[in-house]
């Protein structure tokens, strides 16, 4: 098999000034929907959900559980709370900043 050579691939395009990637996360609302469709959950769903999250994240490290709770309390308190709960002892997470829209 025969490769062209590295300036002869058909999408590579001369270019001139600045070149920046472009951040696919710029004005993205990843955690109200989310939020959104929990809230609208009947209270048996929310612990199904709860239990389900929980059961699964008691099998990761624990970095990777506080990143999850903190990915769940962006997108609503109560879950964020419960979830942690559910996986105590943990550590406080309090949701981030400059990503939370959802409402509690």
């Amino acid at each position: 098999m025969k490769f062209a050579p590295r300036g002869d691939l058909p999408w590579q395009h001369p270019s001139a000034g600045d070149i920046a990637r472009y951040n696919h996360r710029d004005g993205n609302d990843d955690y109200t929907q989310a939020g959104d469709l929990y809230r609208l959950q009947p209270e048996d769903a929310k612990e199904r959900l709860i239990a389900n999250l929980a059961g699964s994240l008691r099998l990761v490290p624990q970095r990777i559980q506080t990143l999850q709770v903190a990915h769940f309390t962006n997108a609503d308190t109560d879950l964020g709370k419960r979830l942690q709960n559910s996986l105590s002892p943990a550590p406080a997470i309090e949701p981030t900043p400059e990503l939370v829209s959802a409402k509690a």
